[in-house]
């Protein structure tokens, strides 16, 4: 066995090192929200992973070594440019891709799916006496599993979000971007305006917030739902210290126990952000909704209300009240149609 990969990190170590202490590429400021303890310099190579995460038998970490390889270059392009480059369209995709693979490989994903198997367990144990309920029930998720089903989906919902349009914001302020323990952040500004509706990644509306390196961000988001103010072509420019501060709330939001950053923001602004916590809904919590024999299980979502001078909440054409998720976009719509003839085929 290659002794190097039995620790396997869930955040790549390519992308901690833009956040690295003095650009050494080796160390890197982390806040643990658990302890509320700093570390000032902690190896970059021991954060976010455990030890054969995916396995022993190297299949899945040489599967995602093989999206990492080929996203590292886009990525440091990108950072070295400070420009998205639409062609060809498989570098394009490649960043795309790697962000929602990102997404789904994080524990956080994994976890979900065993509190989702295990809410359906407690709800179902009353019907045991049914052999095919029994069945469900008698066959758990394992961990390995979890972890599987989690990362089989980033591929098809990637695909889905090939629809959303990309802009890269630069971070002209002097409080630097920070990231996190699960730096991918799905948003959606629409749904923000009601409480009890949900959204997904096919969602109308839907953003993703994903920060680079201290002063560059990747920004997903539908364009039916938005208009975006760019500065320059795909460029957009934040100059104010209280937007920078928003976005650095959505990693604090979004964060499993870690923050990470450099050495250029201060402790009192890393801790202002955290006693935020406590104002908000937790995201990435099961809700369980029963209506009689009917049992529904929603993740909650990081929500905060988030004002960007640079991006507008359009209306939505049709009423969407009385329904719990809001609207699948046409295109994420199409390619599920799409995929579902594929699965009839095989």
């Amino acid at each position: 066995m290659n002794a190097k990969k039995e620790k396997q990190h869930f955040v790549p170590q390519f992308y901690l090192k833009k956040f690295s202490n003095d650009n050494d590429e080796k160390s890197i400021s982390v806040f643990l929200k658990n302890t509320c303890k700093f570390i000032k310099s902690a190896s970059i190579k021991g954060q976010s992973q455990k030890t054969h995460y995916y396995g022993k038998d190297q299949i899945i970490e040489n599967y995602l070594m093989g999206i990492e390889t080929p996203a590292s270059i886009v990525f440091n392009k990108i950072c070295q440019s400070e420009a998205i480059f639409k062609e060809p369209f498989e570098d394009y995709f490649r960043i795309l891709h790697f962000a929602i693979n990102l997404y789904f490989r994080n524990p956080i994903q994994s976890e979900l799916i065993l509190n989702h198997d295990a809410n359906f367990n407690d709800h179902y144990e009353k019907y045991k006496d049914s052999p095919e309920i029994k069945s469900l029930i008698d066959n758990k998720i394992t961990l390995a599993q979890s972890i599987g089903i989690s990362l089989i989906q980033s591929p098809r919902i990637a695909k889905m979000c090939a629809d959303l349009t990309c802009k890269l914001i630069l971070n002209k302020s002097s409080i630097p971007f920070i990231t996190s323990d699960n730096p991918v952040v799905k948003y959606n500004s629409f749904s923000d305006r009601f409480k009890n509706i949900s959204a997904s990644f096919v969602s109308y509306g839907l953003q993703i917030f994903f920060p680079l390196s201290p002063s560059l961000m990747l920004l997903y988001y539908d364009s039916k739902a938005y208009t975006i103010k760019e500065d320059d072509k795909d460029l957009i420019f934040i100059t104010e210290e209280s937007e920078i501060l928003q976005l650095n709330l959505l990693q604090v939001l979004n964060l499993s126990n870690c923050l990470y950053f450099n050495k250029n923001i201060s402790d009192s602004n890393i801790l202002s952000l955290a006693s935020q916590l406590p104002k908000y809904t937790v995201p990435n919590q099961i809700m369980p909704i029963e209506f009689g024999s009917y049992f529904f299980q929603v993740v909650s979502e990081v929500k905060m209300n988030l004002q960007l001078s640079c991006m507008q909440v359009l209306d939505y054409p049709n009423a969407i009240t009385g329904q719990m998720i809001l609207p699948m976009r046409p295109f994420a719509k199409k390619m599920r149609d799409l995929f579902e003839k594929e699965n009839e085929h095989r």
